[in-house]
């Protein structure tokens, strides 16, 4: 495990440096924790990440590689927030697992890797009270 830029403040004047400087040449997961998770339709803050870097980063990764991102209830159902963050993530596959106030989106370009994960979510929530979303 690896954590990027530990002690550096993530800004919205450093957003290009700090993403762009990230070496993702051995990585397959990659999570990324903003505090409130992808950029709203309105606005983008410090606390967001956008899907453009999402996307950034997808293209360092390996074919197979994923991305996790921490996200936050926004008032609206995660069913019907997850179907915008599907729309908004061109040309990868996505799938998610939410319980409370939190979700954890996957993201990757490969659909096996996606399936992986889904597949994963699904023993997990056998075990434990969250709910998937395809």
């Amino acid at each position: 495990m690896n954590i990027h830029n530990q002690g550096q403040y993530f800004s919205n004047r450093n957003r290009s440096e700090y993403f762009g400087n990230l070496s993702c040449d051995s990585s397959e997961l990659l999570f990324l924790d903003p505090d409130n998770g992808f950029e709203p339709e309105k606005s983008c803050g410090e606390k967001h990440v956008t899907y453009k870097e999402v996307d950034d980063l997808l293209c360092k990764l390996k074919p197979q590689g994923v991305i996790s991102v921490f996200h936050h209830f926004r008032r609206i159902p995660f069913e019907k927030d997850f179907k915008r963050i599907k729309e908004r993530l061109v040309g990868c596959h996505a799938t998610a697992i939410y319980w409370h106030s939190l979700m954890f989106v996957a993201v990757s370009k490969s659909i096996e890797a996606i399936s992986y994960v889904i597949n994963a979510n699904r023993n997990y929530s056998e075990c434990y009270p969250v709910k998937m979303i395809l």
